[in-house]
């Protein structure tokens, strides 16, 4: 089992993404969040707010951690309504998280997320 590392970014940290949907049903955008080079991240939750509906694929650059699509309010934590995963991927230094959304909704959508979690050392 990793160490937390905690001198001095006391572990916890949240990484920020955000991405913006065309005003077209079913419209797709897809970003990566790079993690730091110093250690990897084990991530414990996804929180979102948004301008519309929308459904979310993520995982690594070459591994989708579900099969398609899924509405976000189903897998996605909000500021009041946290949704911890049940299981925490750890992302190795240097990797990407990759995150694919489809707008459910004709108008334009904004979509900010935040990977929360920890810093750890393999």
């Amino acid at each position: 089992m990793p160490d937390v590392y905690s001198t001095d970014l006391q572990g916890y940290y949240t990484y920020p993404l955000q991405l913006v949907l065309a005003a077209t049903l079913n419209a797709e955008v897809s970003g990566g969040i790079q993690i730091q080079q110093g250690y990897d991240f084990e991530v414990w939750q996804i929180q979102f707010i948004s301008t519309g509906i929308f459904s979310i694929i993520w995982g690594t650059t070459n591994v989708n951690f579900m099969s398609g699509f899924v509405r976000a309010a189903n897998i996605l934590g909000t500021g009041i309504f946290p949704h911890p995963l049940p299981y925490k991927p750890v992302f190795p230094r240097g990797s990407t998280i990759a995150v694919r959304v489809r707008n459910d909704a004709a108008p334009a959508n904004t979509v900010d997320l935040a990977f929360e979690g920890r810093f750890i050392k393999s």
